[in-house]
């Protein structure tokens, strides 16, 4: 499962920006989770892990630029896309290792184009992230977010840092080969 946060104090915005997500990642058979968030301040409250951020640059309160900013200081590594009626402002967008950016008024062939190129970039990551395929589930984890793995009577258990436990059914050896040497039995 894919996890997405868009973050804009323009409801219809972020209802829009949520439509289109749902519609390309249902075409791609990917499943998601979409959170959506008024303000700056309401995003960095959320302790759950985000793997796509669309995040609009002019909020009131903290403005997005500020509210990236804070982010990257802890540590956040999903993909970050601002949202954005000026252009000019891209180029700062630089400054906290934006992915990409939308310009308002948001068409949907703009936005899959956009998608498109962030899923390549997804399936392409040099970061170590693990794939976990549960049933018709599939779930994307940073070899960071891992804790520790265990397995119970053949069904592998992952403990993560945000508390939340995944478990799937596989052999521990194919574990092994997925994960790097900071793993060990």
């Amino acid at each position: 499962m894919i996890n997405i946060a868009i973050c804009d104090d323009e409801k219809y915005i972020s209802d829009k920006i949520k439509k289109l997500a749902l519609d390309f990642f249902h075409r791609k058979n990917v499943e998601i989770k979409i959170s959506q968030f008024g303000s700056g301040e309401e995003l960095l409250r959320y302790n759950k892990s985000i793997d796509i951020l669309f995040l609009d640059i002019q909020m009131d309160g903290i403005d997005g630029m500020e509210t990236a900013r804070k982010l990257r200081s802890q540590n956040y590594k999903g993909y970050l896309i601002f949202i954005t009626v000026l252009k000019e402002m891209v180029f700062q967008a630089f400054e906290v290792q934006a992915y990409d950016y939308l310009v308002k008024p948001i068409e949907e062939e703009y936005f899959d184009k956009k998608m498109e190129r962030l899923f390549a970039s997804m399936q392409n990551a040099n970061e170590a992230k693990l794939l976990v395929r549960k049933g018709y589930e599939s779930n994307i984890i940073s070899f960071d977010d891992i804790i520790f793995c265990e397995i119970i009577d053949r069904k592998i258990y992952l403990h993560l840092k945000s508390g939340e436990v995944i478990d799937y059914y596989d052999r521990i050896e194919n574990l092994e080969t997925k994960l790097d040497g900071r793993f060990f039995k």
